[in-house]
């Protein structure tokens, strides 16, 4: 089964509970990009997670459709690698919004 067809858990919207930014100053291969840990969000298999579209909303109405690159399990939470976003992007409030 493609990674776009098989169901996501939980559907609906998970708030960010912090925006880490990689900057070109800490040598990353892959600049501008960020890491987004998800507020309280367990996830069964965090890999299927993997190279699927997400919506990332923000509370002044403005939707960007990212790609999860990767992602990391830190037990209670996960958080999401997107590519070619930085955090003026996402500002405090904003949020993720998965398919159904």
């Amino acid at each position: 089964m493609r990674p776009e067809t098989q169901p996501i858990e939980p559907p609906g919207r998970v708030g960010i509970l912090d925006i880490i930014e990689m900057k070109e100053s800490l040598r990353i291969a892959h600049s501008p990009d960020v890491v987004v840990v998800l507020d309280s969000f367990h996830a069964t298999d965090p890999d299927a997670f993997v190279g699927r579209s997400v919506r990332l909303l923000t509370q002044a109405g403005r939707t960007i459709v990212g790609r999860v690159e990767a992602v990391r399990d830190h037990g209670a939470t996960i958080s999401f690698f997107f590519r070619d976003l930085t955090r003026k992007d996402l500002p405090d409030g904003s949020w993720i919004e998965f398919d159904d």
